[in-house]
């Protein structure tokens, strides 16, 4: 289901207590991306059951009652869990997932979904119960997530996909282009919306439920428009920069890449005027960088993407000091974020707000 359309609260705040009103003496636990929002919704779970005791015959023990574990009048226990806190020596007749990702850059990482994958195969999937009920509830964010490793590996589970606005074969029944929420999101709030993550697979993903492959859905040939060349008096207006990823292997392995970007300020258009890609040596890659910034000339600004830890920080004050210390030179931290979580927000801004230009230079691999 899409962001803010009720699907933790149908699955946590109602489904819980209906399940253990319905299954006395049955466990359940419930898992989230994090300790504090497994603990909310068990708060409003415990809350839930002993504030409309006019639905429930079962009630919460008032010796347990934690949030993050409390146990009923008729046997059974309700433990709610980060997806990283163990459950071991916890089963559960029913175990829900709820939001497994935070984040884009969660979703984008292969480390991150891989640890996730190994964490249901070992902590959570060990836990269950004989005849147990496993829902996983979610906004999909990319297509080799939790749900679409589950279905890609496993058999006997069934697939409920309620996109934003309806596409043929509806599981509600809906016709084509119908809102699934239209009292909280009418079709033309999902417009405004689909417009803002226009440059992004996030839409298709996240809203419509059909995530693809990052690399593939990232950009689209139509986004960008092709030019021979801006005229004099528009490149006097470019604001430039040279932003630059090293790489040190002449044969083989990662390729150092450089482009160059103008900014047209009186309009906030961008073009990309110049690309280099090659596989060099360090040395060569020295070369290369000085070369092309003699050629850029000294009022293009040059970035160095910088690494994590002291040997990028070095890298970059090497190329200060010794490669271009007649340049202005600014190093770019990244940390610990994936190229394509870096270039989503760019694109989505370029493509809503003006097409970027690409400027049909001969290509420098």
């Amino acid at each position: 289901m899409p962001p803010r359309h009720g699907k933790s609260r149908l699955v946590g705040e109602a489904a819980i207590p209906w399940f253990l009103e319905e299954f006395p003496e049955r466990h359940v636990i419930l898992i989230s991306y994090n300790g504090d929002k497994a603990e909310e919704w068990g708060r409003k779970v415990r809350d839930t059951i002993r504030s409309r005791r006019v639905l429930f015959s079962v009630n919460v023990r008032e010796d347990m009652s934690r949030v993050d574990r409390f146990e009923t009048d008729k046997g059974s226990e309700a433990h709610f869990l980060g997806i990283n806190g163990g459950v071991t020596g916890k089963g559960g007749h029913l175990v829900i997932i709820d939001d497994y990702i935070k984040d884009i850059t969660e979703a984008l990482s292969p480390a991150f979904r891989e640890r996730q994958w190994m964490q249901f195969l070992a902590n959570l999937d060990t836990r269950l119960e004989p005849g147990a009920t496993v829902i996983i509830v979610a906004t999909r964010w990319h297509s080799d997530d939790l749900i679409g490793r589950v279905t890609q590996r496993m058999d006997d589970w069934e697939v409920i996909s309620l996109p934003a606005i309806a596409l043929e074969n509806d599981p509600l029944g809906r016709k084509p282009g119908e809102p699934l929420f239209p009292e909280r999101y009418d079709l033309k709030r999902l417009e405004q919306i689909r417009r803002a993550r226009a440059g992004t697979y996030l839409w298709e993903a996240m809203y419509q439920q059909q995530p693809f492959d990052d690399a593939m859905g990232l950009t689209d040939p139509e986004w960008f428009q092709i030019l021979d060349r801006l005229s004099m008096a528009e490149e006097a207006e470019l604001q430039k920069v040279r932003a630059w990823d090293l790489a040190a292997t002449s044969a083989g392995g990662d390729w150092t890449v450089g482009g160059l970007l103008g900014k047209h300020t009186p309009s906030s258009g961008c073009y990309i005027m110049n690309v280099k890609r090659k596989q060099l040596s360090p040395a060569d890659v020295e070369k290369m960088v000085r070369t092309t910034a003699e050629a850029d000339g000294r009022d293009v600004t040059i970035l160095i993407e910088q690494e994590p830890g002291s040997s990028g920080k070095a890298l970059v004050e090497h190329y200060q000091r010794n490669v271009l210390p007649d340049f202005h030179v600014v190093p770019i931290a990244t940390g610990a974020v994936p190229k394509l979580s870096r270039a989503q927000p760019f694109l989505a801004a370029s493509v809503q707000h003006h097409r970027p230009g690409v400027i049909a230079t001969p290509y420098s691999g």
